[in-house]
């Protein structure tokens, strides 16, 4: 080995050498003795020292090969963030856009400066992509202050929440503060509100931390002091999942609720109106009348048009609470707790990394692991300099889901080419993953070669044998030479297929609520509330059959008491009368189906109500009977006799003047009055309780004064031209099946019907005629 050479005549020598013009001496014996007698003093060092050498070279040169380290002249990571932070106690990185935009380090310093008011610790804050396991956390927050040099609480925190956080010199319950905000809070609180629950810890005493870290560790950890397991906090956010259930269920609410008001309401109504005693209901009303003074008439029934009424209110007031409701229940709008980045947020690392390529063609991120020494990258620019298929551009980059790419390192890459606007290749190599992307932009390289067939063992580190570098310069190097040996083109060729790069925004935005399932949860509502309504329509159908006291009955009858007489009324004026009076309800245009129910419970009720033993007048006893016998002459033919039975195929004409008869019948029994005709406009309603002159056709503007019901009377005496409206129709016997619009006035069809006009007596005559029995 060579000494250092003299700089002058007098400075130092280089070891082994002389100068040349330095003379032959001869020394003295005095000194050739004390020469002598150090040599020997000194030979087992001498003599050591080549051994020792020889070890150590050995020793370099058989020892494994490890971690390269980067040369003084190239940044290390911890130099790089202790120099952030000597100029800024807290740092966020611009790496991580989507998850921590830099924007929020105002934030962040906040809580940090909350910190140092109440305990009088310094903090330093670090902001940046997850190193990995706690150890190397840990192990970059020492290397950070060792290379700071200052003592205080230092806090790293990752893409999710506060990854690690170690006090120096200071004394801070910082464990334990990490822990509250480990068990505490949710997966998806994002970093700030972990930050800052560790804030809110950190700044109690031990003791008071110590127990609640204990506490949180009982109630959310893997198993609680009991020793079950620990429960876990509730998301804060909710994904498009948990969004279109939300929308699901509004729309199955929001047609289910209304409809099941507007399904089973009129018909739960319907079944307990049917449900009546054995005894008529009887509503007594006073009137005073005096001689040729007609009382008012009794009230027009309103109750059912009101309820209906009522029924569809409330399903609309019931629809727009729903969707009140759930606009205010799920009114998440975003499915993350990052803030929404700024344009400058989402353009920062990008624009750093393009400074450094338009000075140097080798990026390496200073905020990042260093895999690659000085010599290593001084190795791969001689290369790409020398490369003849043009210009060459080397990233070591991290790419991450959070960055301002989402990871997609070809849409990187895009990025890098429209900032230096420069045809090239570049490459993209993650120095935490290891995996090398390459995109070539107008260069003479064929493109689905580099596109397609790019060896596997280039693009991501397939040795069995981990290692922190992921051997990158090896397989970069091996990727040059790829480049090199790839066929030229005549023209230039682009790999890239434009990738699109999501919206932070849009791509944590939650649909909104009235879309994607709502549209399916409406039908199923609607289908819901019918299958509801049917099943309530078997219960209600099986307990009327099965409960006795829930079985319908004939629709009742309603008894109006009058007393007080008149004299000297003529045509067109009531009739004298103090006994009670009998009225029915039924429809002016009545259905087949309609009818043939209402004569199986008329004819059942009169059965019911008539005793041929009973103590009743005579003439009474033989009316009831002729109007129970001809009524079931028409609606129970059974050429064996009668069954108990109304058939299918009577007509509905017969089957209203049986219907006619039974309610006649039941009117006399309980009126004990025989004299009484039927309401002239419709025989349904039964007896008639006065008479007025009415326009009975259309067609026809003369009245007639002809016997009425109650609710009939009522009607004329407002209305006398509109009387016709209320006559009786019934389908015609030539019209199809179900058709509604070809009816006819029940004078004018075929068989008995039309004789209930001429009087009850009348009308038995002309049913046992038509039924052809004496």
């Amino acid at each position: 080995m060579r000494g250092p050479r003299s700089s002058g005549a007098n400075g130092p020598q280089v070891a082994g050498s002389r100068p040349r013009s330095a003379r032959r001496r001869h020394l003295p014996p005095t000194a050739l003795l004390t020469a002598l007698l150090t040599t020997l003093l000194l030979l087992p060092f001498l003599a050591a020292t080549p051994a020792s050498a020889t070890a150590t070279a050995s020793a370099t040169a058989t020892a494994p090969a490890t971690t390269p380290q980067p040369s003084p002249r190239e940044p290390t990571q911890t130099a790089t963030l202790a120099a952030h932070l000597r100029k800024n106690p807290v740092y966020v990185t611009d790496q991580l856009p989507r998850a921590v935009p830099r924007s929020t380090a105002p934030d962040f310093a906040e809580v940090a400066e909350g910190i140092r008011k109440r305990t009088g610790v310094r903090t330093y804050v670090l902001v940046v992509p997850e190193p990995g396991a706690g150890t190397e956390s840990k192990a970059l927050l020492g290397a950070v202050h060792d290379r700071l040099g200052r003592d205080g609480l230092y806090v790293l925190v990752d893409e999710y929440s506060v990854s690690q956080a170690v006090a120096f010199g200071v004394r801070a319950p910082a464990k334990d503060a990490w822990t509250v905000q480990l068990y505490e809070l949710p997966s998806d609180a994002g970093p700030l509100l972990s930050f800052e629950r560790f804030a809110d810890v950190v700044v109690l005493s031990p003791e008071k931390a110590a127990r609640r870290a204990e506490a949180a560790r009982d109630k959310y950890g893997s198993h609680g002091a009991s020793g079950a397991r620990g429960g876990e906090p509730d998301e804060l956010h909710i994904g498009p999942t948990d969004r279109r259930n939300q929308s699901f269920l509004t729309g199955i609410a929001l047609t289910g609720l209304p409809l099941l008001v507007l399904l089973i309401s009129p018909y739960v109504r319907r079944w307990w109106r049917r449900r009546r005693p054995r005894t008529p209901t009887v509503d007594v009303v006073s009137l005073s009348k005096s001689k040729g003074e007609e009382g008012p008439a009794p009230p027009r029934q309103r109750g059912p048009r009101r309820l209906h009424w009522v029924e569809a209110v409330l399903a609309l007031v019931l629809a727009a609470t729903v969707a009140l409701t759930a606009t205010a229940l799920f009114d998440e709008t975003t499915s993350s707790a990052a803030p929404p980045p700024t344009a400058v947020d989402m353009t920062s690392r990008v624009d750093r990394v393009t400074d450094g390529l338009r000075r140097d063609p080798v990026y390496s991120d200073p905020e990042s692991p260093r895999p690659l020494t000085a010599r290593q990258l001084d190795g791969l620019r001689s290369r790409m300099k020398n490369a003849d298929y043009g210009a060459s551009y080397l990233a070591l980059v991290p790419q991450m889901p959070d960055d301002e790419s989402a990871g997609d390192p070809e849409a990187f890459a895009d990025a890098l080419q429209r900032g230096l606007g420069k045809s090239g290749v570049y490459v993209v190599a993650d120095p935490i993953s290891g995996d090398i992307d390459v995109v070539t932009y107008d260069v003479r390289i064929d493109a689905n070669r580099i596109a397609l067939d790019l060896p596997d063992g280039i693009s991501y580190d397939a040795s069995d044998e981990p290692s922190d570098d992921h051997r990158l310069h090896q397989r970069l190097g091996r990727l040059l030479t790829f480049l090199d040996d790839s066929p030229r083109t005549d023209t230039p060729e682009t790999s890239s297929i434009g990738t699109d790069v999501p919206d932070p925004v849009e791509d944590t935005a939650l649909p909104r609520l009235f879309s994607t399932d709502f549209w399916p949860g409406l039908l199923v509502g609607a289908i819901g509330a019918v299958l509801v309504f049917l099943v309530v329509a078997a219960v209600l159908g099986i307990l009327g059959r099965a409960v006795p006291g829930l079985r319908p009955a004939a629709p009742g009858i309603r008894v109006i008491r009058q007393r007080g007489g008149g004299e000297g009324r003529g045509r067109g004026q009531d009739q004298g009368r103090s006994g009670a009076l009998v009225g029915f309800d039924a429809p002016t245009d009545p259905s087949p189906s309609y009818l043939r129910r209402t004569a199986r419970e008329e004819l059942a009720a009169l059965s019911r109500e008539f005793d041929p033993d009973a103590a009743l007048p005579s003439s009474l006893r033989i009316r009831v009977w002729d109007c129970l016998d001809t009524a079931t002459l028409l609606a129970d033919r059974n050429a064996g006799g009668p069954d108990g039975r109304v058939d299918d195929d009577v007509p509905a004409a017969d089957l209203a003047a049986a219907v006619t008869l039974a309610r006649m019948g039941r009117a006399a029994l309980a009126n004990r009055d025989t004299d009484k005709p039927c309401c002239a406009l419709n025989p349904l309603h039964g007896p008639a309780t006065g008479w007025r002159d009415a326009q009975y056709a259309p067609e026809d503007s003369r009245r007639r004064t002809i016997p009425l019901c109650d609710a009939c009377r009522a009607f004329v005496t407002e209305r006398p031209d509109l009387a016709h409206t209320r006559r009786l129709t019934l389908p015609s016997p030539t019209a199809g099946r179900g058709a509604d619009a070809d009816r006819v006035p029940y004078e004018d069809v075929a068989g008995p019907m039309p004789a209930a006009r001429k009087g009850v007596p009348q009308f038995i005559r002309q049913v046992r005629e038509y039924t052809g029995v004496q």
